[in-house]
């Protein structure tokens, strides 16, 4: 039966409890390589990825803004996001290629999206929160 962990640093807890640690020598590499030695099946940490969260105000809620880490991180080009969510109309929100960089340098974007049904939303992104890469197991 072959056990499988997540590294993190240099320590790794098992499913039992038992925490085995090694010396920290600066390279990960050493500890996978003396886990498998011993046996074990090591899994990477996934990747860091960042979490956007939106907030759309206004009257009418019920419109939804989902916006991927995948959509900040490889923008090579303006999108327009349709945030109709729940609502029994649509409203529209294009993020520039240059909203998308300040996106990924850290900044939080507000804007308004289209008008339709007589009004329009303010929205704000944010998209600081990183995780993943084995820093919130």
């Amino acid at each position: 039966m072959k056990v499988k962990l997540v590294l993190a640093a240099s320590a790794v807890t098992l499913g039992i409890g038992l925490l085995v640690g090694f010396g920290c020598s600066g390279e990960h590499t050493d500890v996978r390589k003396r886990m498998r030695v011993l046996g074990f099946d090591i899994e990477e940490p996934p990747p860091e990825r960042r979490r956007c969260a939106t907030t759309i105000t206004g009257k009418h809620l019920g419109h939804i803004l989902a916006i991927t880490d995948e959509d900040v991180s490889q923008a090579k080009q303006a999108r327009t996001f349709d945030i109709r969510g729940g609502a029994n109309h649509s409203h529209t929100l294009t993020i520039t290629l240059e909203n998308f960089q300040e996106l990924q340098q850290g900044k939080v974007l507000s804007f308004r999206s289209s008008t339709d049904s007589q009004h329009d939303h303010a929205i704000s992104v944010d998209c600081t929160e990183i995780f993943g890469g084995g820093t919130d197991q």
